[in-house]
């Protein structure tokens, strides 16, 4: 675990294959390769930065209306870590 507390590609490399990120809102959803995503960005990139950059295009996250906030998760990286990381927002 990353020292904020924040879950790392690391953590969870070796543990998950795919990491997948869905959106209970929308409907949308993705997976993505973790080995890929460790290549990419670094091992010890946050799923919440990726999640951020995933969802920087979502209408509710760019409106930031706290009433009907898009709900992003990761919902596997939890078996992946040790406690699933807090997000919100995904891409449109």
């Amino acid at each position: 675990m990353a020292r904020d507390g924040m879950t790392t590609f690391s953590d969870i490399a070796g543990k998950l294959e795919m990491l997948r990120v869905e959106c209970e809102k929308c409907g949308r959803k993705g997976q993505y390769r973790v080995m890929r995503l460790m290549k990419e960005l670094g091992p010890e990139a946050t799923l919440w930065g990726f999640v951020e950059t995933v969802t920087a295009n979502c209408e509710r996250r760019q409106k930031k209306d706290i009433r009907d906030p898009c709900r992003a998760v990761c919902p596997d990286s939890a078996q992946g870590a040790d406690a699933a990381p807090s997000m919100t927002g995904f891409a449109r």
